[in-house]
């Protein structure tokens, strides 16, 4: 398989459903864990050839022991795996440090998710401060740089010289995004096959 195969590949992995990235995860012997990203990160990897996966972060027992604290809504409180969750709480936090402009977003899971990965707990304060920056960078290239998100966002410009109604429009999407999966779904299932028999 050659390299812009394996770009088609990564590009149509983006129009897939969750429920098709877990069934084709799973057909692949890889847990379907984590957010979309997350899952789409794992599909990329295993049709790359690098199927390995991080080992689970290992925590000091000082970093433990903030557990303890964990609970409690304030900047300079560590945001801590196991303890911390998307809820109303820390939701209002956030709109104090950011503004009410803040929603909770793949990147910035992703950002915590990766301090985790290294070991490390960042404190709400520092989150809101990647938060912000990274919401005002993509603010400022015009456009949000998640591809599963800017994938419809470009078809839709495609189109709008076209002169469709809106359910004409969801149809064409409907088509763009069932064109982009079944090629995904096709592709990978052929690699999965290929590397059993292997």
């Amino acid at each position: 398989m050659t390299e812009t195969d394996l770009d088609l590949i990564e590009g149509s992995i983006y129009f897939l459903k969750i429920p098709e990235l877990k069934q084709l995860l799973t057909d692949a012997g890889i847990k379907p864990t984590g957010s979309k990203q997350t899952m789409i990160n794992s599909l990329i990897a295993y049709v790359k050839g690098d199927s390995t996966r991080p080992s689970a972060p290992q925590f000091t027992d000082g970093e433990r022991a903030l557990r303890q604290k964990a609970n409690q809504y304030d900047p300079t409180v560590f945001i801590v795996p196991g303890v911390y969750t998307n809820n109303r709480k820390s939701r209002e936090l956030f709109l104090t440090l950011i503004g009410r402009h803040f929603s909770f977003t793949t990147y910035g899971m992703d950002w915590i998710k990766d301090r985790w990965a290294e070991g490390t707990c960042p404190t709400y304060q520092a989150f809101a401060e990647f938060w912000q920056e990274e919401y005002l960078r993509r603010k400022n290239n015009g456009a949000f740089k998640s591809k599963q998100t800017l994938q419809r966002v470009q078809f839709f410009r495609a189109m709008k010289d076209r002169n469709l109604s809106k359910g004409e429009l969801e149809d064409a999407w409907a088509r763009e995004r069932e064109h982009h999966a079944t090629r995904a779904i096709a592709s990978i299932r052929m690699i999965i096959e290929n590397r059993s028999k292997a």
